[in-house]
């Protein structure tokens, strides 16, 4: 558009957002590239000189940054002090705590069923700061979506489940199964691996016995896993490794290969 042959736009009268002020700079470093090439071959262009005199003034920045600009052009609007500053990172964890603070207390104060509910699943019996770390942790992760007051709902609702429901059929029982079955991949991968070098000439054969009832473990809990969640936690209440071996004096083994096993 600032090149356009027939309608060119001045370039303090775009607006160019980014995600990050290195891609900001970036976008503003190519724009003046850009305009200087085309410079090159229109040299007596009064229109390409006033763009390069208009691009220290034009707005390639940031989403926060071009945000705060309109807050302060505008703070009347929104009846603000016109001198507000933003608070760094040290002072908005205070303010948080203070706010969570005090509504903790008005919720003690006003006696909620359903807030002490939640203070008795969720603390220990000295302290509730337990229950303040995961709400600060669930706001934050919030932030991260584009609505997120309702990201918040929307889980509230997986928890809304008929009283005797299998732990299988809640919502969020497909996530607790991903985590299950990665933890339980990675460690049938890192066993085999690890058994494989046993294997090799100078590996610590003296570990393969004990990596391979590891290996047993690790197949008996997958087909728990399998079959229900009760099936999975009582496996893993009963789950047993076997110790390993220690290194035999007079074995000739490679160094290297015992250390690999041993990170495995």
């Amino acid at each position: 558009k600032i090149l356009h042959t027939t309608q060119p736009i001045d370039v303090d009268r775009l607006l160019v957002v980014t995600f990050t002020n290195a891609a900001a700079a970036e976008m503003r470093q190519r724009i003046g590239e850009a305009l200087e090439r085309a410079l090159e071959k229109e040299p007596h262009s009064l229109h390409l000189r006033r763009q390069l005199s208009l691009l220290q003034k034009a707005s390639i920045s940031t989403i926060h940054s071009f945000c705060l600009d309109v807050i302060r052009k505008y703070y009347y609007v929104i009846g603000i002090d016109p001198v507000f500053r933003i608070a760094d990172e040290g002072e908005m964890a205070l303010v948080k705590e203070e706010v969570l603070e005090a509504l903790f207390e008005q919720y003690y104060a006003e006696n909620d069923e359903a807030f002490l509910a939640v203070v008795d699943r969720y603390t220990s019996d000295r302290t509730d700061a337990d229950l303040q770390t995961l709400i600060l942790r669930l706001y934050e992760f919030s932030r991260s979506h584009p609505n997120p007051s309702g990201w918040l709902q929307q889980i509230v609702h997986m928890y809304d489940v008929e009283e005797g429901a299998r732990i299988d059929d809640l919502p969020y029982a497909h996530y607790l199964f991903q985590a299950v079955d990665l933890a339980l991949e990675a460690a049938e991968y890192r066993l085999a691996q690890a058994l494989q070098k046993t294997k090799e000439p100078g590996g610590p054969a003296y570990l393969y016995d004990t990596l391979a009832s590891d290996e047993q473990v690790i197949a008996k809990l997958k087909e728990a896993r399998h079959e229900s969640w009760q099936k999975l936690h009582e496996a893993m209440k009963n789950v047993s490794f076997a110790t390993a071996k220690r290194k035999p004096k007079d074995g000739a083994y490679d160094e290297q290969l015992v250390e690999d096993v041993k990170k495995l």
